[in-house]
């Protein structure tokens, strides 16, 4: 079972340098990029003492995720403002279609996050980010990967700027499918 706490393992990147957006908005630059260690999707949890839950993934991984609003030094951050988890089960019970879990550490501790939908699109929304060639940047720091075949609702640029109404899909293995924007650029 892993525990998402801080740990002595960091993920470090340089930061990324990209074009300013259209419309004259600035780009939203993290001051460090982060990569998921644990990806997978949620079959079920259990509750913890101070604590979300334990997350069970479809891969056979458990991972803690501790209470931000609990106290002490271990409080993981929560990296998509959007997403929620619908239709969560009681404890112990089977979670039908159950959300896309990211957890990670880094040089500012452990985080996660949670993307809500179904296999063919977990929704990430409510954040800022940008494609950087192959990546999806967020404003939160987290670096994602981006399918060769990735598909927008309008043409597609090398640097583009999402907003917090569009809404971008990820597949299970939190790559980045294909964006809705639902206003433009």
């Amino acid at each position: 079972m892993r525990r998402l706490a801080a740990s002595g393992r960091h993920v470090m990147a340089g930061l990324v340098v990209a074009g300013a957006a259209a419309c004259g908005e600035a780009l939203p630059r993290p001051d460090h990029v982060t990569v998921p260690e644990t990806v997978g999707v949620v079959t079920s949890f259990d509750q913890i003492d101070c604590g979300l839950g334990r997350f069970h993934l479809d891969t056979g991984e458990a991972v803690d995720v501790l209470d931000p609003d609990c106290q002490g030094p271990e409080r993981p951050r929560e990296m998509f403002s959007g997403t929620s988890a619908e239709g969560r089960p009681e404890p112990g019970g089977t979670w039908e279609d159950g959300p896309l879990l990211l957890v990670g550490n880094d040089e500012q501790g452990p985080w996660y996050a949670m993307a809500g939908g179904s296999p063919g699109c977990y929704q990430v929304f409510g954040d800022k980010a940008y494609l950087d060639g192959a990546s999806l940047q967020f404003s939160s720091g987290l670096r994602l990967p981006v399918a060769a075949d990735f598909e927008m609702n309008r043409d597609r640029e090398d640097t583009f700027l999402f907003h917090s109404s569009d809404f971008i899909c990820l597949d299970r293995t939190a790559t980045a499918i294909s964006a809705f924007v639902v206003w433009g650029n």
